[in-house]
């Protein structure tokens, strides 16, 4: 190498760590202070506030910063780029008055002074949704219904008094619904104080709203009862096959869920186009209270620590289904009518197997999701039948819709509970 050249290099490499890291790391734009911004207008929604303002006609402001107070004493910051017109004020645990300051920021990190304006958020959603609450009884628990018309993210948490008087937890629901409905089952029907209270994203939470009742006696449907309906031309039963599978329809009740590939239901590629049903025989006559249903998980044996989980809400996974009770409840599945639409078919529920948080997307892919929808996925998605649905003995799975939009249907198992009395 020329000894100009390497003259030149060890200068460049002087200059720059000449420059050190303080160089590196400062602003790069105008030190000039910014013209601030001129508010218009406030929006006060629900737990929230949009300041909209106007832009100064100014190249050096790169974007807007508010910052506030909470009722709770936490500061918070918000922030809109040059491009926007508003900022959204949010985080309060209450309805209230409050200051916001607003400062413009140059392109060099220089902040003006500060533009001051009050804004009085409503109502946050989680309190909304508390007020609004309603709790009844229903089989092994209570029923929760509420609204959440801003379809925040809200968290239910569930609780009872034990012996001693003191609160415990039986549970925790997530969802954005706007319409929201849930149970919380697994409670003896003996008499009981029950609580519900509601949190936000940011950790407030609601009063507990309590219920004293005796849940509703119910049982587990016997699966040893369960039989495969076979003489129904309509029944797209025929299974799909791949090597070392065994894809029964037995599979639906065997107690193995999301855990072996080769222990699930899964009709045929190519069949039936979708909607397809597939008919069962409970065993005996039930008033059903709700069902549980599996759907495939894995592609392999999934094991205690595994996290196989392709198949959920993807390919065959179902999005939408419809449930039929036929009004025959003899012995003699040759008395059966084909027929979907025949009056003897009451559909008892049309339902989407939503993610935890009650959102439905259709083409969501391979992924699990967030810790809540793999619990959810663990323990099955749960369907309630109406408290008017008649007794049921053959019962229709219709599948409207899949995730992945494969016309092949894949379920690991069903479990249903009611009374057969």
């Amino acid at each position: 190498m020329k000894t100009s050249n390497l003259i030149f290099l060890a200068s460049a490499i002087f200059t720059f760590y000449s420059c050190g890291e303080d160089s590196l790391n400062s602003p790069i734009g105008s030190k000039d202070v910014p013209r601030q911004i001129t508010v218009t207008s406030v929006k006060d929604i629900s737990g929230a506030s949009i300041i909209y303002y106007n832009k100064p006609d100014d190249k050096n402001l790169k974007y807007v910063r508010a910052v506030y107070t909470t009722d709770d004493g936490v500061t918070k910051d918000a922030t809109a780029s040059f491009y926007t017109d508003s900022l959204l004020i949010d985080g309060f645990a209450n309805a209230g008055t409050f200051d916001v300051a607003l400062y413009s920021i140059s392109t060099g990190e220089t902040t003006s002074q500060p533009v001051h304006v009050t804004i009085h958020p409503q109502e946050p959603p989680y309190l909304v949704a508390a007020g609004n609450m309603e709790l009844f009884p229903t089989f092994a628990g209570i029923r929760i219904a509420t609204q959440n018309e801003t379809e925040s993210k809200l968290s239910f948490g569930s609780y009872r008094k034990n012996q001693s008087g003191d609160w415990e937890e039986i549970g925790m629901y997530y969802t954005i619904a706007k319409e929201i409905r849930f149970s919380v089952r697994g409670q003896e029907p003996i008499e009981t104080e029950f609580g519900i209270r509601v949190r936000d994203k940011w950790g407030h939470w609601s009063d507990i709203k309590t219920l004293t009742t005796i849940p509703w006696f119910e049982a587990e449907c016997s699966k040893t009862l369960f039989k495969e309906i076979v003489n129904l031309p309509s029944d797209e039963r025929i299974q799909h096959t791949w090597s070392g599978s065994n894809t029964a329809f037995a599979n639906l009740w065997d107690g193995q869920m999301m855990r072996n590939a080769a222990k699930c239901f899964h009709t045929r590629p190519g069949g039936t186009v979708l909607p397809q049903h597939f008919t069962m025989d409970l065993g005996q006559a039930y008033t059903l209270s709700r069902m549980l249903i599996w759907g495939r998980a894995s592609d392999t044996n999934m094991g205690g620590s595994s996290n196989d989980w392709q198949h959920v809400w993807t390919g065959g996974y179902p999005l939408r289904i419809q449930l039929y009770g036929s009004t025959y409840t003899g012995d003699d599945p040759a008395q059966l009518v084909d027929d979907i639409d025949d009056p003897s078919w009451v559909l008892i529920g049309d339902h989407f197997l939503r993610r935890a948080d009650g959102s439905v997307d259709p083409v969501l892919g391979n992924n699990v999701g967030t810790p809540e929808d793999q619990a959810l996925l663990e323990r099955g998605q749960e369907i309630e039948f109406p408290a008017d649905a008649p007794k049921v003995r053959y019962f229709r799975f219709r599948t409207i819709m899949t995730y992945g939009g494969a016309s092949a249907v894949m379920l690991d198992e069903f479990s249903f509970f009611g009374s057969n009395e």
